[in-house]
């Protein structure tokens, strides 16, 4: 039996949860098992933990590429709508 390797495609801020949930959704609805995890950032030179929690979305490795390619073209069309609108704002 093959055991699956899962990778980290994505990091968000604790504070960003509800982009992690959406992220991890939209993943799904392109056939991507999608997981999402919780982590404590640590200093790997004097292993303390430096208190920052990020949220981990980790895939198979074998759909890691595929994942990043529609998350990199998800956001990249939000950053572009959230432009439009403060041109908008400034008008």
């Amino acid at each position: 039996m093959d055991e699956a390797k899962f990778v980290t495609v994505e990091y968000f801020p604790w504070l960003e949860e509800v982009r992690a949930q959406i992220a991890r959704s939209m993943l799904e609805s392109f056939g991507i098992d999608a997981q999402l995890l919780r982590t404590t950032l640590t200093n790997t030179l004097t292993f303390w933990e430096t208190g920052q929690i990020y949220i981990e979305l980790v895939v198979n490795e074998k759909d890691a590429a595929r994942a990043r390619e529609i998350l990199s073209a998800q956001f990249d069309r939000q950053e572009a709508e959230q432009g439009y609108k403060e041109q908008d704002e400034k008008k």
